[in-house]
């Protein structure tokens, strides 16, 4: 309990830090990654993006701008989501080689269903005016 207060004590400090910034765009500044000494396997991810409040890696929410985790399986594709004031950005961790790859997630190489699944509602009929 006290680090999801904590968690949200540093969200709520980090977007009260944005709120004067005349750009509040999101973009990758740095990607790093290097093994961990110690359980094959393990690698440090370092990142830094700006205008970023937090990170959604897999499901889990940090603040943090480097992480230990499991070095991703050819072919497995790791959700990683960026947010900041009122802005969201989506990528995809992949392993290439040795290299770990952050590819971000746009409309246009979203598959199919997930597009469908953003088109409005109310979709007016053309054929009768």
């Amino acid at each position: 309990m006290p680090q999801k207060i904590l968690l949200y004590y540093q969200i709520a400090k980090r977007a009260f830090e944005l709120v004067p910034r005349r750009k509040k765009t999101i973009r990758l500044l740095h990607l790093d990654h290097q093994p961990v000494e110690g359980p094959q396997g393990l690698i440090l991810l370092k990142y830094r993006f700006s205008n970023a409040i937090y990170y959604s890696i897999g499901g889990n929410k940090l603040t943090a701008q480097q992480v230990i985790m499991k070095r991703p399986a050819e072919g497995q594709e790791i959700p990683f989501t960026v947010f900041g004031l009122f802005k969201q950005n989506d990528y995809v961790l992949s392993a290439a080689g040795n290299d770990v790859v952050l590819t971000r997630i746009t409309q246009k190489s979203r598959p199919a269903e997930i597009i469908r699944n953003t088109v409005p509602y109310y979709t007016p009929n053309l054929a009768h005016s």
